[in-house]
Parts: C-alpha cells; sequence; structure tokens
C-alpha cells in the first residue's frame, strides 16, 4: 500500500508540478514511511532505517515447519500393546483397535458401532472394549495406547473426567486397578492402524472382531508392515522463528 501510495505521489507530482520522478527519492520515501510504522507498532522488532534491512524483516516467514519424526514404539518381550482409536462424523459414532506383540505381530483387532455419541464418548469406550476383549483372551502384561490426551489423562487421574465418558472411563479404571493395564498417550501418527479401523468401523452396522494378520482389511495390514518395520512417519509442527518477536499492538 505504502509503495503503490508513493508512486502514485510521484506521477502526480510529475504530471501537475512538474517535478521529475526520481527513483532514488522514491525509494527513500518508501523507506522511511516503513521505518516509522514498524517503530511505531512493532518496537521490539530490530530495524535500521534501510531498505535492504526492512526488505529483508518482511521477507522472514514468522512461522516455520518443523518434522518430528514419529515411530510405533516396541515393547519389552513379556508386554502386549494396545492401540484403539474412536472416529465420529455428523453424530455416528465408532471405534476400533489393535493388539500387537513386542514383535509388532497381530495378536487381534477390532472393529466396533456405536451409534450415536461424540468423538471424546467414542475414544473411551473404543478403549474400554479392547481392554476388554484382551481380559476375555486372558492376555496379560498390556500397554494401552490412545491419540486422545484427553482419555489418557482422564484415566490416569491427571485431569477430570468430562461428564460424556464418566461411565466408560471409571470402568476402564476398575480394570487398570484390577489387571495392572497401564495407559499412555500416543501422537496420532503412531496410531495409525487403529485409526484405520476407526474409520472402517462408520462404514458397516457389524461389529468385527479379526483374529490374525491375514484377515486384516488391506489398508490396515500396510500400516501394520510399516509399524512393525518401524519405519517412520513424520508429523509437522509450526513454530515461531525465535529472531522474529511478533506481538500485534
Amino acid at each position: 500500500m505504502f509503495i503503490c501510495w508513493e508512486l502514485w505521489r510521484s506521477r502526480c507530482n510529475h504530471k501537475y508540478e512538474t517535478i521529475k520522478p526520481s527513483v532514488y527519492r522514491s525509494k527513500r520515501n518508501i523507506t522511511n514511511i516503513l521505518f516509522f510504522t514498524l517503530q511505531s507498532n512493532f518496537d521490539r522488532i530490530k530495524v535500521e532505517n534501510s531498505w535492504e534491512n526492512i526488505n529483508q524483516i518482511f521477507d522472514v516467514s514468522i512461522n516455520h515447519k518443523n518434522a518430528i519424526r514419529v515411530n510405533w514404539i516396541r515393547l519389552p518381550t513379556m508386554f502386549a500393546k494396545l492401540n484403539t482409536n474412536g472416529s465420529c462424523v455428523n453424530g455416528r459414532c465408532g471405534g476400533g483397535g489393535i493388539l500387537r506383540n513386542a514383535l509388532g505381530q497381530v495378536i487381534m483387532a477390532f472393529t466396533i458401532n456405536l451409534g450415536e455419541g461424540t468423538s471424546s464418548w467414542a475414544e473411551a469406550m473404543s478403549m474400554l472394549h479392547g481392554m476388554q476383549l484382551c481380559i476375555q483372551r486372558g492376555v496379560n502384561m498390556i500397554i494401552g495406547e490412545t491419540d486422545s490426551i484427553l482419555l489418557a489423562k482422564a484415566i490416569t487421574k491427571s485431569w477430570s473426567i468430562p461428564w460424556r465418558m464418566y461411565i466408560p472411563v471409571k470402568k476402564i479404571q476398575k480394570i487398570v486397578e484390577e489387571h495392572g493395564f497401564t495407559i499412555n498417550h500416543c501422537l496420532r501418527e503412531a496410531n495409525q492402524p487403529a485409526n484405520k479401523l476407526a474409520s472402517i468401523s462408520l462404514s458397516t452396522d457389524v461389529n468385527q472382531v479379526f483374529n490374525s494378520y491375514t484377515n486384516l482389511p488391506s489398508l490396515v495390514k500396510g500400516l501394520v508392515n510399516l509399524d512393525r518395520m518401524n519405519l517412520p512417519t513424520f508429523r509437522s509442527k509450526r513454530t515461531k522463528d525465535a529472531n522474529l518477536i511478533f506481538e500485534p499492538p
């Protein structure tokens, strides 16, 4: 805007006041305007009254993207890991989960249709259903993982339980106390097979249990293979440039 204004002013001066246009003068005027504007509104930004310095500041990206490497973490030999996830689309909820041994081999997986509800409730119901299946099969030494930090914190009593998920969380806490399960939070990128199973649950009204790797849907098989081979996925995270302090007036 400042540049357009200065070019327009220079044109009018030449046309109506016969003042010869000057690139140096226009550039100097634009620099001064930008310099005083930055100083008066963003006094914590270090700026010099020079075109090169101001141009460099405007070229700085305030936000940068950092890539974080994320892996499905294997467990000690005697443990098994249960990953679960809930999904909710237009009020219709479903869930899915997968139980694997320390080598990443599938013990069982499931999808469950949950009917109407909320996403947080679906997350809790999926975890509860997965834990109940583990108990029925006599599988001990379970570490459960969910990408819902709300659910993980509520189960471990770090946060209060939201009323919508109160009943399933209390049941989960009872199972944890009686059977010695451990519940952890994981990033979504480390929970992809469970996420895919939760999505599949919304496309059917039938609850499914997969008793082996060969029975899994093909898309889930691919994600399981990536985890078993310890191939990472990458989480993109925006960060502010440490060299630039941006605080609106």
